[in-house]
C-alpha cells in the first residue's frame, strides 16, 4: 500500500448513500502494527472530503510510523450536526472494530488511536473526545488545527458582505445557493472538486457555499436545520471542556479570515480553567489553511502525539 495511493472502504451506509474511509500505511514493515490518526476533513461541515490531503500529514505515515484514517461524514444541512456526530462515533468505531480484520493481523493497533481534523474537521476532533461524541473509550489525544469551537461564536453570527478574504467582492445569493441551502436536498458525503488556477468556480458551485455561510453569518442554521429540537449552544465546545478531556493540542494561525481566532482562544482558555491538559500554537502571520504548504511540518503537534499515543 502506497503512503499516496490509499485503500478505500465503505464504513457506513445511510439508505444509499456509501460513507467512505481512506486508509494509508507506513511503507516499513518494522513501523507495524502502527498506531492510528483518525482524520476529518474542514469545510463548515457543508462541503469538503477525506481527499484534502496536506503535504505534512502524507508525509507523517512514513515519518512517524501512522496509518492514517480519512474519515468521510454526511454534510450539512442535509444533515444535522447530531447526525454528522453519528458518522464520527460509527467512524471511530469502524476503525477499531472492523479496520484491523479488514487489514489483516499486525498492521494496526486500534488501542492506540487519537484524531485530528482541520477547521470543521478539527471541530470534530474536539468533539470526539468530550461525553457528547459517544465514544468510548475517548481517544489517546486531540490535535485540532485552526478549529470551528462554536456555532454561535461571534465571528459566526457577524456578517460579512462581501467578506474579508473575497477577491472580487461578490455577494452571493440565496438563488446562488438555493440547492446547497436546502435541507431536503440530496443527501451528500462528500463534496470536492480540485482547484484550477485562474478559473474561479460558478458562483452556484457548493464550493462557494462556505463564504456564503460566513457572509450569511448562518452557520448554526445550516448545521441544525435538520435538528429543529437542538440548542446550538450544546455543541459549544468551551461549555464542553472537562479536565479529564484527552490531551489537546490546537493551532490556529493569527491571520485566520476563515475561522475566527477567537474560537480556539474561547476553548484554550476553559482548558486552563478546567485544568485540562493542552499545549496551544499560534503561528504569526499565518492564515487559514497555511499548513497545506509543501513546508509547513507541524513538527510539535506530531512530538505531542506521541507523548500520549
Amino acid at each position: 500500500m502506497s503512503t499516496s495511493t490509499p485503500t478505500t472502504y465503505v464504513f457506513k451506509k445511510v439508505g444509499d448513500l456509501e460513507i467512505k474511509a481512506d486508509i494509508y500505511l507506513p511503507s516499513s514493515p518494522t513501523a507495524l502494527p502502527a498506531p492510528i490518526l483518525v482524520w476529518w476533513h474542514g469545510g463548515g461541515l457543508i462541503l469538503g472530503s477525506r481527499a484534502w490531503n496536506v503535504p505534512h500529514r502524507m508525509r507523517a505515515v512514513d515519518k512517524y510510523g501512522l496509518a492514517i484514517v480519512g474519515l468521510d461524514y454526511r454534510l450539512a444541512p442535509q444533515a444535522s450536526l447530531p447526525e454528522i456526530l453519528e458518522d464520527v462515533r460509527d467512524g471511530v468505531k469502524w476503525v477499531r472494530e472492523e479496520l484491523p480484520r479488514l487489514l489483516g493481523p499486525g498492521k494496526v493497533d486500534p488501542t492506540r488511536l487519537a484524531t485530528s481534523g482541520n477547521s470543521a474537521g478539527g471541530y470534530l476532533c474536539l468533539l470526539s473526545g468530550l461525553p457528547i461524541s459517544g465514544i468510548t473509550p475517548p481517544p489517546k489525544a486531540l490535535l485540532p488545527i485552526y478549529p470551528i469551537t462554536d456555532p454561535l461564536g461571534p465571528f459566526f453570527l457577524t456578517p460579512q458582505r462581501p467578506v474579508k478574504y473575497s477577491e472580487d467582492g461578490y455577494i452571493f445569493t440565496d438563488e446562488d445557493m438555493k440547492v446547497h441551502r436546502d435541507p431536503n436536498s440530496t443527501l451528500l458525503s462528500e463534496s470536492f472538486e480540485p482547484f484550477v488556477p485562474g478559473k474561479p468556480f460558478p458562483h452556484n458551485h457548493r464550493m462557494n457555499f462556505y463564504t456564503y455561510m460566513v457572509q450569511e453569518a448562518n452557520l448554526a442554521q445550516i448545521l441544525f436545520a435538520k435538528a429543529p429540537g437542538v440548542n446550538p449552544e450544546d455543541y459549544a465546545v468551551a461549555k464542553l471542556v472537562t479536565k479529564d478531556m484527552p490531551p489537546t493540542y490546537i493551532v490556529h494561525g493569527d491571520a485566520d479570515q476563515h475561522v475566527g481566532l477567537e474560537q480556539t482562544h474561547e476553548v484554550v482558555n476553559a482548558m486552563i480553567k478546567s485544568g485540562a491538559t493542552y499545549e496551544f500554537e499560534q503561528p504569526a502571520g499565518e492564515p487559514h489553511g497555511y499548513d497545506a504548504r509543501e513546508e509547513v511540518e507541524l513538527e510539535k503537534m506530531y512530538d505531542f502525539l506521541f507523548q500520549y499515543l
